[in-house]
């Protein structure tokens, strides 16, 4: 399969210099040296790329009237041209990413004689120095409740309640031994960075349910995901063993707020005056609703807003924080709207070719992704009207209390 995308591509290349290279890319795939093979094939993919930059950048599409022949010449050769690159950058990627799988397939057939060296081996080859279980400890309930819960939501509550989710910068916060919680598809998995945490442009993991091995994820994946807030960093939160499970008194806590330190809890509602109105379920599913609609970028933040600021009474600054979200989100529904205008119009115009199959696909992709956009613009509008509410209702009952 991959010697035929060479013979494709040389077709494409043949009479340009990157024609002679691809050759020796063959020969190194053909010798099996895949790494060295994806090395030169990416160097050859970026001096083509670079080459007919000009080429693809050119648009003809607007001139005089009185040379609309020579134009129309002219126009006819330069969509030839760029139909072509385009083809060749396709079948540049496709090629490069096949030699890609080559690597991680030798790599995983080498793994197992090199477990031995883990830390998770090391401690069990080791007489008489026992693991240390407390990280084990409380990695237990956590993977104990999320292998047991089938919703998402029901997963998102028992991540919550046991690790506080973080959000990440780039791949350069991930570290050996992380837990990370990865969105894909509306689920959710529980992952562990592997040991180098960055191989060959790569971020190794395994799952933190059994500790199998899983695929490499390329680098280029998992900024993405960054960007998309589809990757957090989760931080196990500590547990007294005397008090039990902290979930189970935190509602009970948080009802003593208000009597036992005022400062903290600053509304004037009581909690069940306030959840018969807005409870926490709505926050969760604002987050559920938004991480399925991968364009919004602070998913950390709702989290914060509604296990600190809401929680703690803080209405106004609550409010304030789920209104910048809301309109970050507005900003970025208008650029995916404006990105799906220009993908129609070159796809009407014949500068994207694609079949009636695939544009079928794209379009019921398009309308998923806006159904789920819709729903979280309809649980903002809930949780915001749920928060004005609580606001007008303290409102209420500050200028009854001065008035009595």
């Amino acid at each position: 399969m991959a010697q035929e995308l060479f013979d494709d591509l040389y077709r494409l290349l043949r009479g340009s210099q990157a024609a002679t290279a691809l050759v020796e890319a063959k020969s190194l795939h053909a010798e099996e040296k895949f790494v060295e093979c994806v090395t030169l094939l990416e160097r050859i993919f970026e001096r083509y790329a670079q080459s007919r930059e000009s080429t693809l950048r050119k648009d003809l599409s607007h001139g005089e009237t009185h040379q609309s022949a020579k134009l129309d010449k002219e126009t006819k050769r330069l969509v030839r041209k760029q139909g072509k690159a385009n083809d060749a950058l396709e079948q540049f990627q496709e090629l490069i990413e096949k030699v890609r799988r080559h690597v991680r397939r030798t790599n995983a057939t080498h793994k197992p004689a090199s477990d031995a060296t883990r830390p998770s081996a090391q401690l069990k080859s080791t007489m008489g120095e026992p693991p240390e279980p407390r990280e084990l400890d409380l990695m237990a309930p956590l993977l104990e409740q999320f292998s047991k819960e089938t919703t998402f939501a029901q997963k998102q509550v028992a991540i919550e309640s046991h690790c506080e989710v973080r959000p990440l910068h780039s791949e350069s916060d991930l570290q050996e031994g992380n837990l990370l919680l990865a969105i894909s598809e509306g689920k959710q998995y529980l992952l562990t960075v592997d040991s180098p945490a960055i191989d060959e442009g790569t971020l190794r993991i395994c799952s933190a349910i059994d500790g199998s091995s899983l695929k490499p994820l390329p680098l280029e994946k998992v900024r993405l995901s960054i960007v998309k807030s589809k990757l957090h960093l989760l931080i196990l939160k500590p547990r007294n063993p005397l008090l039990g499970d902290s979930t189970a008194t935190e509602d009970r806590d948080l009802r003593d707020l208000q009597s036992q330190n005022p400062s903290e809890y600053t509304s004037k509602l009581s909690i069940q005056q306030r959840d018969q109105i807005l409870d926490a379920g709505a926050f969760s599913q604002l987050i559920d609703a938004a991480q399925r609609s991968g364009i919004v970028p602070g998913i950390a933040l709702m989290i914060q807003v509604r296990d600190c600021e809401f929680r703690l009474g803080k209405y106004h600054q609550a409010l304030q924080l789920i209104e910048s979200l809301l309109s970050t989100f507005v900003g970025s529904v208008a650029q995916r709207t404006q990105r799906l205008k220009r993908e129609e119009q070159d796809i009407a115009s014949g500068r994207v070719k694609m079949s009636p199959k695939d544009m079928q696909a794209k379009r019921a992709r398009d309308n998923k992704e806006s159904e789920l956009i819709e729903r979280t613009r309809t649980r903002f509008t809930r949780v915001l009207e749920g928060i004005r509410a609580i606001i007008h209702l303290e409102n209420e009952k500050e200028v009854s209390g001065f008035s009595n």
